[in-house]
């Protein structure tokens, strides 16, 4: 159940959360965050703003920043949001206009 999710994940606890047989519900909405509009309302109108996303999850928010004209980096711990990301960046056409990295990818 939805609700017995610990009050604070590890990042072990994350990266697990996507290895479930069924998605964690924050993994299937598609819907940009109510905060993801009310930032892109408060950024300049001109595009090629530079929006750094942390924990990125299923890329909803990243997508949102990108058809917006943004450009975007999204970077998650789990390997699974990463790759959940990357298939709902392509599936909108913006494969290549999204930079997607998992935590574990990058250096020191």
């Amino acid at each position: 159940m939805e609700d017995d999710l610990p009050i604070y994940m590890t990042q072990e606890d994350w990266k697990n959360s996507y290895k479930q047989e069924e998605p964690p519900h924050w993994a299937v909405e598609s819907e940009p965050s109510p905060l993801a509009k009310q930032l892109v309302e408060g950024l300049p109108q001109e595009t090629g703003n530079k929006i750094l996303e942390i924990g990125v999850g299923n890329g909803r928010d990243s997508i949102y920043f990108t058809q917006k004209g943004n450009e975007v980096t999204g970077i998650d711990i789990a390997e699974g949001a990463i790759d959940l990301a990357k298939k709902n960046a392509e599936q909108k056409g913006l494969k290549d206009k999204i930079m997607l990295i998992a935590s574990s990818d990058m250096t020191h």
